[in-house]
């Protein structure tokens, strides 16, 4: 299974979540960003931690997109986090 995303076009900054903030929001402040950002990165130390188990699991050491996918594809049937 492969990736449509190359790494060049994934970045995650405060300015890069303002920006996608922006496409919903015409007004965005800093404080509103941060704490995005700062939900998003709680939201990728959560599912790489469920990634690391489906890896374990499989006998590998090395998480795989396909180990991202399957925790996405839980969280989605489970409702999403929290």
């Amino acid at each position: 299974m492969g990736s449509d995303r190359d790494g060049s076009d994934v970045e995650l900054s405060k300015r890069n979540v303002k920006d996608i903030m922006h496409e919903h929001s015409e007004r965005v402040s800093d404080d509103a960003a941060i704490h995005m950002a700062y939900e998003a990165q709680r939201d990728i130390h959560r599912k790489s931690r469920a990634a690391k188990l489906i890896a374990q699991s499989n006998g590998r050491q090395t998480v795989k997109e396909e180990d991202v996918r399957l925790v996405s594809n839980i969280v989605e049937i489970m409702g999403g986090e929290d």
